[in-house]
């Protein structure tokens, strides 16, 4: 077989499999539940803070109500429910924060393993 070919073959292969690996991921993903909520979801989360192992605060808005969650791996307990005064805060807070800190953290992301990179490449 000509080299070509064979390797036109591979990377035909190679496309397949990831095409197939997307495909069964995103499956995977939206019958779980997983990802992104639809368009009209009237449920999501607008902060989370991290206090111990497997447990966190939640902030939810649910409609157009918010409340403070405790999460851990065995139950969810409701720990208040925000005034609409609070509420307002914690929506304008979560569209600030989302809106400021996606790009910064994906450069900042992209910066560290870029120069964890070079540092490989300087020390060999």
């Amino acid at each position: 077989m000509p080299p070509l070919l064979s390797l036109a073959g591979m990377l035909l292969c190679t496309a397949v499999i990831l095409f197939l690996a997307y495909w069964v991921t995103r499956k995977i993903g939206l019958s779980s539940g997983v990802g992104n909520a639809g368009v009209g979801s009237r449920m999501r989360v607008l902060d989370r803070l991290p206090i111990g192992t497997g447990q966190s605060l939640l902030v939810v808005q649910l409609g157009e109500q918010c409340f403070v969650l405790g999460v851990s791996k065995e139950h969810i307990s409701l720990i208040a429910e925000l005034t609409e005064e609070q509420a307002q805060l914690w929506k304008k807070s979560a569209a600030v924060h989302k809106a400021d800190t996606a790009p910064a953290a994906f450069f900042e992301t992209l910066s560290r393993r870029l120069h964890g990179r070079d540092d490989q490449d300087k020390g060999g």
